[in-house]
């Protein structure tokens, strides 16, 4: 779905100069809201909002200066959001809406921090209170006037304290600190020995990232403030279809392992010298598709659950609903534990992490952390022959070239002669290091792995393996048996 949000510390709003920045970000970037910090005026009027390139565009609210110092203005586009309620502060704009298609209730906040250490433990106080006490989806940005860490300060001594209170704003607010693309820094000091800190970022809700699962953070080129401009976005570029992925809850499943042996069976009774990896590709297509027409692993399945016993409940409330109401209740309460649990596991096993059991009931904590891996393992865009490329195919393109020249290159030493005395193994040594594997090793060398491990890129993890070794082993050993030629990492 469409989203995106500009924030920018404009260091104040009184010139053209800083009006026509204002609009060419307005006309370059489409924001949807558009967050402005120190305009360091009282109010605003039609003509300045026309000069904004805002005027009839966007609806607004502004929190103004106190003289020449602070001021915040929160723009957004009434076609997109309906704001129905919002809270003014000196330091932050709060705007309460839904985005039209949607009918989850959100937050944006508006932020412009103290740079007084003595004020900053009140204000994040202040913030904290307001976010904890709506039950909204929150995306909080601005200029937070502090960075999270030492690696976000360069050219002078970071400040240990307001590092500490900031970390432990984001955690007690349950937000996530989203990467950074484009650049390391928001601010410079533009004198002739620099200073540079990342003082500007967006904030936001697990919640918010399951809506928008495409979101980047992205660093906007510096114009006449001394802060750059903060673009997040939705991006949805189509990278084609998602790689096949085994999640371990399916194993469990009712019907799962009749899919994997007739899969198997027809395989070999189709091709009697079909080997491993063909009836992993086989077995991978009958799991694909009885997975998609029983829905597993569907997003909003939980939802559709909830909305029928919701409508069945109110319709036995209103009346009789035949004898079969309760029964079916019960059932689909049944169905929205098991669904559930589905999820869970889904997020344990994306989020990759080795020191929760099964069972731990912390969805929201695997889903973070899988959000957060995902979104760090990303790659947006590259830089090809000097120039920046966010276009898919042009990325798959130049990456699939690379590791193509880099793996098939033979860089040889010819020798015509040598005569150098080289230690040499003994013929018992040479008979060990060239003997096949043998069974025993193989499974040895499986059974060593944690189950939603995958040893190799076709999706199938090690749990698989573990549970369909008696199917599976004999074409196992046979692609370690056969003898094969290998010509850098490829089997002829």
């Amino acid at each position: 779905m469409e989203f995106s949000i500009i924030s920018w510390n404009a260091r104040g709003l009184g010139k053209m100069e800083k009006h026509r920045g204002v609009r060419d970000l307005v006309i370059r970037q489409k924001p949807k809201i558009l967050l402005l910090q120190e305009t360091k005026l009282p109010d605003f009027g039609p003509s300045l909002l026309r000069r904004l390139g805002c005027y009839g565009r966007f609806e607004y609210i502004n929190s103004p200066s106190i003289g020449s110092a602070g001021g915040l203005i929160s723009f957004w586009d009434p076609s997109y959001v309906n704001i129905y309620d919002s809270l003014v502060h000196q330091r932050f704009i709060v705007l309460f809406g839904k985005i039209c298609g949607l009918e989850t209730s959100f937050g944006f906040i508006n932020i412009y921090g103290p740079s007084v250490e003595a004020e900053k433990g009140d204000f994040f106080s202040e913030l904290l209170n307001i976010i904890l006490s709506y039950q909204v989806v929150w995306c909080l940005g601005g200029d937070f006037n502090m960075y999270c860490s030492g690696n976000e300060k360069l050219g002078a001594r970071p400040n240990i304290s307001s590092m500490e209170l900031f970390r432990s704003f984001i955690n007690n607010a349950h937000v996530c600190d989203l990467p950074l693309n484009g650049g390391l820094f928001t601010w410079s000091n533009n004198r002739e020995e620099p200073s540079f800190a990342r003082l500007d970022r967006f904030l936001v809700e697990p919640n918010f990232l399951s809506i928008f699962q495409g979101l980047v953070q992205s660093l906007l080129s510096k114009g006449l403030s001394d802060h750059n401009a903060i673009l997040l976005k939705n991006q949805s570029y189509n990278w084609g279809a998602r790689p096949f992925k085994l999640f371990n809850y399916l194993m469990e499943e009712h019907g799962f392992e009749e899919v994997v042996l007739n899969s198997l069976s027809k395989a070999k009774v189709t091709n009697g010298r079909i080997g491993i990896l063909g009836l992993l590709k086989n077995c991978k297509a009958g799991i694909k598709a009885w997975s998609s027409a029983n829905q597993f692993g569907k997003a909003s399945a939980c939802a559709e659950i909830e909305s029928k016993i919701s409508s069945l409940e109110g319709a036995v409330q209103l009346g009789p609903a035949g004898s079969n109401a309760g029964k079916e209740l019960v059932a689909l309460r049944k169905e929205l534990w098991m669904q559930s649990r589905r999820e869970e596991r889904i997020w344990l096993q994306n989020s990759r992490l080795k020191w929760f059991a099964e069972g731990d009931k912390n969805t929201r904590f695997f889903h973070l952390v899988a959000s957060n891996r995902r979104r760090s393992n990303s790659i947006h865009s590259l830089l090809i022959d000097g120039n920046l490329v966010s276009e898919p195919k042009r990325i798959k393109d130049h990456i699939f070239s690379h590791f193509e020249a880099a793996y098939n290159a033979k860089n040889t030493l010819e020798i015509d002669k040598i005569e150098l005395d080289f230690k040499k193994i003994s013929e018992a040594q040479k008979d060990i290091l060239e003997k096949n594997f043998s069974e025993e090793e193989v499974w040895v060398a499986i059974s060593s792995f944690d189950n939603s491990s995958a040893p190799g890129p076709d999706g199938f993890n090690t749990g698989f393996f573990k549970k369909y070794w008696a199917v599976l082993k004999v074409d196992l050993m046979k692609f370690f048996l056969i003898s094969t030629k290998a010509d850098h990492g490829r089997r002829e």
